[in-house]
């Protein structure tokens, strides 16, 4: 303490300036030493993000957008397989033109046999869907028609083509599963594009032909212009041969020669960095198939540091590729070399203006300071109320009055700042209702779209397929009871032969004894008998699925719940029974007497076939117990219920509040939709005003609750 009080005073200006500009100096140099030193390093992160980034934005990308063809092809595929679509080639066309029109990027949708017939939907240069058709007596040539409503009018040309020769056929039948075919160039219109294939088989295992879809990939190169996530960065993919499939540049993915296009390598691109990123890494790695893992490389390509992002893609169709992202480290550099050349200069403009004005001001402050000091101590505490006395010096005395102004001014602040805080949290909670609100009714309204066009296309081709086996099911049964007559008669006749004339000619009675006539005699009738009973079952299969279809019933109708359950068990039979994963699945009914109640039958039908095919699906891979399934009806004096329940697994209870979301599904990849309890909840809710509910526990099963006005509200 001795030791201070022996110390000069030191002035006020020397107190107020010398460590500022110290200050100054230090913080000047540490920003400068640890920029140098730690720039490089954020910047680094900074790109390994973005490029990661975009990474997982292209593969997303490629992974929704290559994955349409093959659900198509699938959907195709079963359809044929089950008999749910006719391979009758005009049917089938229709069909596909259907699906052309909804599927923009699909250029060609086709099917051809192992007999050389074939079906396609074509798109044009102009957007104009065509129809070929190779049929016999013209195997070996498709002709190509005009389509109006899916049905082929006049023909525009014929051209020689066998499909089982092509690759997309040969490859599919080869390998006996879906694959993609190599990319190549679409008739010629100079647009790179790609053949997804997948066979389809009988009962018994055997192919009987293929269904394929050309897809066309130019919208690769849009999507990548759009990510580009630096001004001179590429971001491009390569096949494991080097072929450019696409890129973020202007620069074509192939060249022109003798006026045919000619698919490029990316070592050899005309854009410099594409071409060079491409070599180096060829050249780091000896060959492309050696990348089976993402990598990070920073080097130097065209004398300047740049960062490469190699990401491998492949899918499980057959498709393996190569996504590299290239970006120049000068894109994030320069702008931060200007930012520190701007920050130096201004912190030298400042320590020049701070060291004059603090030696013209330090002696003006000191009488002042201690006002201000503890006016400004009170409204850090929260009283905004201070004012300062106005001092005799003008610049002091101008300096309180702009502390007095600010005061107010930062106390009308905080005032209006809080009814803005208001105003605003009640925009936005408005707006968010409004949004959530939007959403709902457009997944309502999109679930049910699909469901109006799925319904329509299934009940017409169920009226079709009854109609068609009612005819020859209807002349088969009306005859057979003829044909038990005539062979009653037959049958009196030879035993009154037999009665009158006991003895008989050798060569008949021997005949009589190689043909065994005394069981033909007893067999016959139960031939015939049973005959009768199959056609029978035939009819009523048939009735059952018109009745299952309902084409007519779009109105309101008074039907019976309970036949509509039994004609959807009927149809759902062969899934019931004993397979290879499960035993069978055994159907317990406890059906009350039911009024009948005014419904869309149709969509009640499309109900019952949701819930209990979903019940059939969580009774998959069980085998430690028995398989059952409950239906129950009973009625209330205003509703009918009905309710279906299994002994699965049952639903876990975080995602049981979700599963009435439209697009909402637990199931694999192609195997479902998420639209099933989506579009039934809209049906027994949205349409008849009913409720449909759900209870679940884990290892127990699952049952589904429909309840039903018996009259419509």
């Amino acid at each position: 303490m001795k030791l201070l009080h022996k110390l000069p005073k030191l002035s006020l200006s020397y107190v107020l300036v010398v460590p500022f500009v110290t200050q100054i100096f230090i913080a000047v140099g540490l920003t400068g030493y640890w920029s140098l030193r730690h720039g490089q390093q954020s910047i680094e992160q900074l790109v390994n993000q973005l490029s990661s980034e975009s990474s997982k934005r292209v593969e997303q990308h490629l992974d929704s957008y290559l994955v349409r063809p093959h659900k198509v092809n699938y959907v195709n595929a079963r359809s044929l397989e089950k008999g749910l679509l006719s391979r009758d080639l005009r049917t089938l066309g229709h069909y596909f033109w259907e699906q052309m029109r909804v599927y923009q990027d699909f250029a060609f949708i086709n099917y051809a046999d192992q007999d050389g017939n074939f079906i396609g939907i074509n798109r044009d240069a102009r957007n104009v869907l065509q129809m070929d058709i190779i049929e016999p007596p013209h195997l070996g040539t498709y002709y190509r028609y005009d389509i109006d409503q899916g049905k082929p009018t006049k023909p525009v040309t014929k051209v020689p083509y066998e499909p089982r020769q092509e690759v997309w056929y040969t490859d599919a039948i080869t390998a006996r599963k879906p694959l993609w075919t190599r990319i190549y160039f679409w008739n010629d219109d100079k647009v790179m594009a790609i053949s997804s294939s997948h066979p389809v088989f009988n009962d018994r295992q055997q192919i009987i032909g293929v269904v394929g879809v050309d897809y066309l990939l130019d919208r690769i190169n849009d999507f990548l212009k759009q990510l580009r996530p630096s001004p001179s960065a590429s971001v491009f993919i390569l096949e494991r041969d080097g072929l450019l499939v696409g890129n973020s540049s202007d620069e074509r993915t192939y060249t022109v020669e003798n006026n045919q296009p000619k698919r490029i390598k990316g070592s050899e691109s005309s854009d410099r960095l594409i071409r060079e990123t491409t070599q180096y890494i060829i050249k780091k790695y000896g060959s492309l198939d050696r990348i089976r893992e993402p990598k990070w490389i920073k080097t130097s390509i065209r004398n300047h540091s740049t960062f490469v992002q190699v990401n491998p893609w492949r899918d499980q169709y057959g498709l393996d590729w190569l996504v590299v992202i290239a970006m120049p480290e000068s894109d994030f550099t320069e702008q931060i070399h200007r930012n520190t050349q701007t920050t130096i200069l201004l912190c030298a403009i400042a320590l020049i203006i701070t060291t004059s004005l603090g030696l013209l001001t330090a002696r003006w402050i000191a009488r002042s300071i201690d006002r201000l000091n503890i006016a400004s101590s009170a409204i850090a505490q929260g009283d905004l109320h201070q004012t300062v006395q106005l001092s005799q010096i003008g610049e002091l005395a101008t300096l309180a009055q702009s502390f007095n102004s600010m005061v107010t001014q930062l106390r009308a602040s905080f005032i209006a700042l809080e009814q803005t805080n208001a105003d605003l949290e009640s925009r936005v909670n408005e707006r968010t209702e409004k949004l959530s609100n939007a959403l709902q009714s457009l997944q309502t309204a999109q679930a049910q779209m699909l469901q109006s066009e799925k319904m329509s296309s299934l009940g017409q081709m169920v009226a079709g397929i009854a109609h068609e086996i009612n005819n020859p099911v209807t002349f088969i049964s009306g005859n057979l009871m003829h044909a038990d007559k005539y062979a009653n008669d037959l049958m009196i006749l030879l035993a009154l032969y037999q009665k009158h004339l006991p003895d008989t000619i050798g060569e008949i009675r021997d005949y009589l004894e190689e043909c065994d006539f005394e069981f033909v005699s007893r067999d016959l009738p139960r031939l015939l008998k049973s005959m009768q009973e199959g056609a029978n079952r035939i009819q009523s299969i048939v009735l059952s699925l018109r009745n299952f279809s309902r084409l007519d019933e779009a109105q309101l109708k008074t039907v019976d719940l309970q036949e509509g359950l039994e004609n959807t068990l009927l149809l759902l039979q062969h899934r019931l029974k004993h397979t290879s994963k499960r035993q069978e699945i055994k159907i317990i009914k406890a059906f009350q007497n039911l009024p009948k109640i005014e419904c869309y039958a149709g969509q009640l039908n499309q109900v019952f076939l949701n819930l209990l095919g979903n019940a059939i699906d969580a009774l998959e891979n069980i085998n430690d117990r028995p398989l059952i399934i409950w239906i129950s009806t009973e009625a209330t004096d205003s509703s009918a219920i009905v309710r279906i329940r299994d002994n699965g697994q049952g639903i876990p209870n975080t995602t049981q509040p979700k599963i009435f979301d439209p697009f909402f599904t637990t199931k694999p990849v192609g195997q479902g939709t998420g639209l099933g309890l989506s579009i039934a909840y809209q049906i027994v809710v949205g349409q008849h005003h009913g409720a449909l509910s759900c209870t679940s526990e884990m290892g127990k099963g699952t049952e589904f609750t429909i309840d039903i006005p018996i009259h419509p509200v």
